[in-house]
């Protein structure tokens, strides 16, 4: 029996216990302890993964490098994240749970006894949105041990160790402007003077929808020249819908 169990999960990986079971004459549980104890198998259920094919793996680092570069700064705390969900509001039906008692069918009123149904039933669109609620803290003017008190009031038991955090002021505590705006090999060189904030500007009374990419190609400038422009001079804020 054993063998014979054996032959059939390599034969069919994803066969059912119960099915084997029936099969071979003998009770649902008895095949689960085979299984597990004297051949050593456990069953996993089939996971759901994102599909990775050759391109994909080739645009995920440039898509992600430009995304830390679109947010450097913490301009991703100036977007709203939303999202929408319509729900149905009609009675749900149970029929197992939901009973009428009654001295027989006849006498129950035809509105209590049934839960209609439509073709288009009615329905509720809700919306809802969410945006960064952190805020910007001056690491070169605050000390590991302030850093560390603010986190603890934010996030309490799950807060990282002070020797983290320490580690952390040390070698950001500079600041983002000199570490991460200084001139690096293969960074562009920013270009924001005032004749391209007035272009920009320009370019989005004009249009409003207008992307960053066809802004910097517009003006001429790198894409992250282009959306400094229009967080910090502009003060245009982006909505996600």
């Amino acid at each position: 029996m054993r063998k014979n169990v054996i032959r059939q999960i390599r034969r069919n990986p994803a066969r059912s216990m119960r099915k084997m079971a029936k099969q071979m004459k003998t009770s649902k549980e008895s095949m689960r302890r085979l299984a597990r104890h004297d051949i050593g198998m456990e069953a996993y259920k089939i996971q759901k993964h994102q599909l990775l094919t050759t391109q994909t793996k080739q645009k995920r680092p440039l898509r992600s490098k430009a995304m830390l570069l679109r947010f450097t700064g913490g301009l991703h705390k100036q977007i709203i994240f939303s999202d929408e969900k319509l729900f149905t509001v009609e009675q749900s039906l149970n029929k197992q749970n939901y009973r009428i008692l009654a001295l027989s069918k006849d006498a129950l009123p035809q509105d209590t006894f049934r839960v209609f149904r439509t073709q288009k039933p009615m329905s509720v669109m809700v919306w809802a949105g969410a945006e960064s609620i952190c805020e910007d803290q001056n690491t070169a003017q605050s000390s590991p041990t302030n850093v560390h008190k603010d986190l603890e009031e934010v996030y309490k038991d799950t807060v990282h160790p002070y020797s983290t955090v320490v580690d952390w002021a040390r070698r950001f505590g500079e600041g983002r402007v000199s570490i991460e705006d200084g001139a690096r090999i293969g960074r562009p060189v920013s270009r924001a003077s005032d004749k391209n904030i007035l272009e920009v500007s320009v370019l989005l009374e004009e249009d409003t929808h207008i992307t960053l990419v066809e802004i910097a190609d517009a003006v001429g400038i790198p894409m992250g020249t282009a959306q400094a422009i229009v967080h910090d001079n502009v003060k245009f804020r982006k909505i996600c819908a």
